[in-house]
C-alpha cells in the first residue's frame, strides 16, 4: 500500500496536518490533523510500506506492547483507508460524511500509544 500521490504532511498553526495539494485536491478535499505518533508513522510512508513495517519502527521507537502497537497502527490505516489517503491493491477509497471536527475529536493513535517514546 501506499499514500496517494499530492499528500503533503505541513505544521500549520502548531498543528501537524496531512493535505492534498495539486492534482490530489481535485479528488481529495479534507485534511487529517495529527497527533506526534501519527506524524511519525505517516513520514515512514514514503514508497509502499506494509503494516507489519510500521508496527516494527514503533516497536523501535515507543515504549508500548507489540499488541497494543499493532491496533493502533491497523487503526490509524483503517483510518486513512476510509478518509481516501492511502491506496491498497491499487484502489483509493474514502468515505465522504467524516467531517473535519470529527477528525479533530477522534485522535488517530490510542492514548496507550501516545507519547510513550522510548528512550533508549
Amino acid at each position: 500500500m501506499h499514500l496517494i500521490n499530492g499528500l503533503k504532511m505541513r505544521e500549520i498553526a502548531g498543528q501537524k496536518v496531512l493535505m492534498p495539494v495539486g492534482e490530489a485536491v481535485k479528488y481529495l478535499r479534507r485534511t487529517l490533523v495529527l497527533n506526534d505518533e501519527g506524524a511519525f508513522f505517516i513520514s515512514l510512508m514514503t514508497g509502499e510500506f506494509t503494516s507489519e513495517n510500521l508496527i516494527q519502527a514503533g516497536l523501535r521507537k515507543y515504549d508500548v506492547s507489540e499488541d497494543v502497537l499493532r491496533k493502533d497502527v491497523e487503526d490509524f490505516l483503517e483510518k486513512l483507508i476510509n478518509f481516501g489517503f492511502v491506496i491498497t491493491d491499487g484502489f483509493a477509497c474514502g468515505k465522504t460524511d467524516i467531517t473535519v471536527s470529527e477528525m479533530l475529536k477522534n485522535p488517530i493513535m490510542s492514548t496507550e500509544t501516545q507519547g510513550k517514546r522510548r528512550v533508549d
